[in-house]
């Protein structure tokens, strides 16, 4: 983790997989297209995002052959270490402003936010709602320079859609309270 305990993009990588793992036995072959798909579709090819291996995780003992087979169709399961590194990293914070591999660790914490207990739940909505504030004000605070024209009008859309994305966080924290 970088110094804020935000994560590095291949903890976002780390992330990716043992999220896909909580949801249940993949397969080897399976599970690496699906998180490749996953992460190309949220930001498109990247070098910075190849991440670890699945064999990597496999001999730090976070994922394992759920019946002891080796191979592209052997079913993988997530290990105890595995389910607690999956919670720890996502636990971790969100830098502002959203960059490309922000908005994928947002997209995967959104994802999978189901997968952690109801107060850790809460905490981490809690977090992408403050988040979404301070981008909110940074938006605000710039679209008061005065700037017109094209930008104006693509700043004014920002906003709209960063306080929806505000109000809808809102609704979700006070749902995420009512049930811890």
């Amino acid at each position: 983790m970088y110094g804020d305990k935000s994560l590095t993009p291949a903890e976002t990588m780390r992330l990716a997989v043992l999220g896909a793992l909580t949801e249940g036995d993949v397969t080897y072959a399976d599970l690496a297209s699906g998180v490749r798909h996953f992460v190309e579709r949220m930001v498109g090819p990247s070098l910075e995002l190849l991440g670890s291996s699945l064999e990597v995780l496999r001999l730090e003992g976070l994922i394992e052959a759920a019946d002891g087979r080796a191979g592209d169709q052997a079913p993988m399961r997530l290990t105890q270490a595995g389910r607690e590194t999956f919670e720890k990293l996502m636990l971790a914070t969100l830098r502002a402003p959203m960059n490309d591999i922000q908005r994928l660790v947002l997209a995967l914490k959104l994802r999978y936010l189901d997968q952690l207990p109801a107060e850790d739940k809460a905490d981490q909505i809690d977090l992408l709602l403050e988040l979404t504030e301070t981008e909110l004000a940074r938006l605000e605070d710039l679209r008061r320079s005065g700037s017109g024209g094209m930008f104006a009008d693509w700043l004014d859309q920002e906003i709209a859609h960063t306080g929806k994305r505000r109000a809808w966080l809102q609704s979700c924290l006070e749902q995420a309270e009512a049930d811890v």
